[in-house]
């Protein structure tokens, strides 16, 4: 027989199913998120709307709708103030305001302006970003990297995957 230790699935309503490189799990609890370990040790508390598993040190979170970046010690490190927040890099963060999406880094500083339409979202580490309308790749400071040409994204990856 092993000496392994189980978590106790009655202490809260929902468990990730999947777990992280370090043994961190999702967990809900009366409808609000949080993240223990593979020893049932709390590291966030079941406070957020929403958490994903960190990457690196940090966590993406939503309180009250609204989305900010926390450390696993449960530091606000980006304010919730963002409607949508994704972090494709160690340095970067994708961020929408109402309709507008925009680059910060871990700092909350911001990269570039928040003018592109829809989410941001990166492909083949290449960001994807829609303005009036049309869709092009641009860099995390904004900077046009493939011309904002495009009726939609799929037809501008088919586009760069001909290069």
């Amino acid at each position: 027989m092993t000496n392994k230790q189980f978590i106790k699935l009655t202490e809260y309503d929902c468990i990730s199913s999947t777990s992280n490189k370090n043994g961190y799990f999702v967990v809900y609890k009366n409808d609000l998120a949080g993240i223990i370990d593979s020893k049932n040790n709390i590291i966030i508390p079941c406070m957020y709307d929403y958490i994903n598993l960190p990457n690196e040190n940090y966590c993406e979170a939503c309180k009250n709708n609204k989305f900010g970046l926390i450390d696993l010690q449960n530091n606000i490190i980006i304010p919730f103030e963002y409607d949508k927040l994704d972090n494709y890099l160690p340095d970067c963060l994708t961020a929408k305001i109402g309709n507008k999406s925009g680059f910060i880094d871990i700092n909350n500083n911001k990269l570039s302006e928040f003018k592109f339409e829809d989410e941001l979202f990166c492909v083949n580490n290449r960001y994807y970003a829609c303005l009036n309308g049309k869709w092009g790749v641009v860099d995390k400071y904004g900077n046009i990297v493939v011309p904002i040409i495009y009726k939609d994204p799929i037809g501008l990856n088919k586009e760069l995957n001909h290069e």
